[in-house]
This record gives C-alpha cells, structure tokens and sequence, in this order.
C-alpha cells in the first residue's frame, strides 16, 4: 500500500484505503445531481435618475402629443422619448413620496429636465412649491388589456349601477 501512495500521491491511498475498508461505498454509483427548475423570467427593473417639473392650469384643455385633451388633475406626464401610455412610476427623492403616471405627451423642452408631470401628480409628490426637483423614474411593465365583457341587466339595476358610478 505504501508503494501505491508513492505512485498515486497520498489522496489516492486515502481513496483506496476507504474503499478497502467500506466496499459498501466504493460500489455506489454516483448520484445524479438534482436540478432545480429555472425560476420564470425576472422582471429586470428600470430606473432612471434626472430631474422633473411640473405643468398645469396654464395648458388645461389643449391637445397633448397622444392626441388627447390635457387636464391637469389627471396622473399624467410628458417626456421626449418613452411611449404613449407608457406607465412610470416617479419618486421624489427629497422626500420618499411616489406616484404612477401615464406618459401622454413629449416635452420637458427645457435642459436638464426629463420628465414634465402634470399639477396633480406634482401636488401628490409634494413638488408643486419647488418646481423642480430630482427624482427617479421606473418603468413599469405593460397591463394587458381584455376585452369588455358584455353584461346585461335590468333598468332597474342600471339605475342603481349609476347612482353608485356619479
């Protein structure tokens, strides 16, 4: 045995010397290795830091870039590049505060800005007083959209549908 540590090295004595003393092991076949099943794909967040301002009564009920009519008490917002209904979700980085808007027109046209919100998404940011400040931008994944589905009802019930609606 001493001379097969001297071919082998001591690691493959140690090995044989196992196997002499529990032939049990040195039998066994390997196991096979259990695999794990691949997690789905992972949402890969996107962020980005840049500083926003705010647009509001002075531009009410003109045409946005989507072709839709600006209100500013809606969550919206402009930027130059990112798609029309494009959901972001915006947070203030002076104060923590978020808010998800809905890209409908293109601008800020100004330097150094990236995104324009509309009054109420700045208000509900706590930004209106300062204009401008620095935030943080994240894309948010597409919702799918289904298709309506009809329903029918009574008179009665449609009465009472939109006394709850107004």
């Amino acid at each position: 045995m001493r001379e097969r540590a001297k071919l082998f090295g001591h690691a493959t004595a140690g090995a044989l010397a196992c196997s002499l003393l529990f032939p049990s092991l040195a039998s066994r076949e390997p196991q096979p290795r259990v695999m794990r099943p691949a997690m789905g794909p992972k949402r890969v967040r996107q962020t980005l830091v840049t500083r926003a301002s705010w647009y509001g009564p002075g531009f009410a009920r003109q045409r946005t870039a989507s072709g839709g009519v600006f209100d500013p008490k809606d969550l919206t917002g402009a930027h130059p590049t990112l798609p029309f209904g494009t959901q972001v979700r915006v947070r203030n980085l002076v104060n923590g505060r978020s808010v998800v808007i809905r890209i409908t027109d293109r601008g800020p046209y100004v330097p150094n800005r990236g995104i324009d919100l509309s009054w109420e998404a700045a208000r509900r940011l706590r930004m209106v007083r300062h204009g401008v400040v620095p935030v943080e931008l994240e894309l948010l994944p597409p919702v799918p959209q289904l298709p309506p589905i009809p329903i029918t009802v009574s008179p009665s019930q449609t009465e009472i549908r939109w006394a709850l609606q107004s």
